[in-house]
């Protein structure tokens, strides 16, 4: 959303065309990557187009739009309530900062921008202080080992949608560097991809970071590695050397992002479409779609159903 926003800005300011077209990229990709259909899709996508602001303020600030921000993080603020005798008194400054930001937020002009990017900005930092305070606080026990499980499982299916929204139809230079950049920007890279390339953004290098590069906390190689361990961990996991089926889904997604030719991913087919990038990316996530659903089932269903727990008589 930040990325978009910045894009916005740009145009608003400069009145590049090519920001025009870049935007209008981007709105189509954040709904995508938000699930938040019909989005910048279907036949209001024009006027949409035309004046963003208002459905860009509803994906941002109404708790009740799916896949919005201020609908995940209500939902944020729900479960910290569940477990609010678990959470220790810096945390709760946490999430009650995150809280009083949603308030100022439901109180916002939807008729114009206005702060939105200056409370999408103290949001970040808090949620960048809440994840902090999960990592360097909480003890690695299975409660933390499932937290990050969950993290790692959101981050990979993220990744694998953002780029095959993004990245994997073959655009005029200038255009898709545009694009790229909104990319490293919303995947916290861009200070990477700078310091390790010193040129503008393309898709090889790019993918070089996001994907295989397991020194990027952001990459999904990275993610992929990190869950492979955190599995291995998890309670009822077979000693005999036999890999559970979450391990086995978790392997073959790493088998076939090793296994790809990094050359290759920006190839174009006679569709002007980069197959092999499509490939890697729609398998990896619907692998880590399974291994989600998998852990759901081995750990967090009660297979046994429902039981009566005080006596007729």
């Amino acid at each position: 959303m930040r990325a978009v926003l910045h894009v916005h800005r740009n145009l608003i300011e400069y009145r590049d065309p090519l920001d025009r077209v870049c935007l209008e990229l981007l709105l189509q990709v954040l709904t995508e990557v938000t699930a938040s259909y019909p989005g910048f899709f279907g036949p209001q996508r024009d006027p949409k187009r035309s004046d963003p602001v208002p459905a860009l303020l509803e994906l941002t600030l109404e708790p009740q739009r799916a896949g919005g921000v201020a609908s995940n993080l209500w939902a944020l603020m729900a479960t910290a309530y569940s477990v609010r005798d678990r959470v220790s008194g810096d945390t709760w400054r946490v999430i009650n900062a995150i809280r009083a930001r949603l308030e100022v937020m439901r109180q916002h002009d939807r008729s114009e921008l206005g702060d939105v990017e200056g409370h999408l900005e103290e949001l970040v930092t808090s949620l960048v202080a809440l994840a902090g305070l999960s990592q360097e606080s909480m003890l690695r026990g299975q409660a933390w080992l499932f937290l990050d499980i969950g993290r790692r499982l959101e981050r990979v299916r993220q990744i694998c949608r953002l780029l095959r929204a993004s990245t994997t139809e073959v655009r005029e230079a200038d255009l898709e560097s545009l694009v790229l950049d909104a990319v490293l920007a919303a995947t916290e890279s861009a200070t990477a991809y700078r310091r390790a390339y010193q040129i503008s953004p393309s898709c090889e290098p790019a993918f070089a970071l996001l994907l295989f590069d397991a020194s990027n906390p952001r990459s999904l190689a990275f993610q992929l590695e990190t869950l492979q361990g955190h599995l291995a961990l998890l309670p009822g996991v077979a000693t005999d050397g036999k890999q559970s089926e979450q391990m086995q889904l978790i392997g073959e997604a790493l088998t076939r992002l090793h296994g790809v030719d990094q050359g290759t991913l920006s190839d174009v087919d006679g569709t002007g479409r980069r197959a092999t990038l499509i490939a890697l990316l729609d398998g990896c996530d619907g692998l880590l779609r399974e291994t989600a659903e998998g852990l759901t089932r081995e750990y967090f269903t009660d297979l046994g159903g429902a039981r009566q727990l005080i006596g007729s008589g």
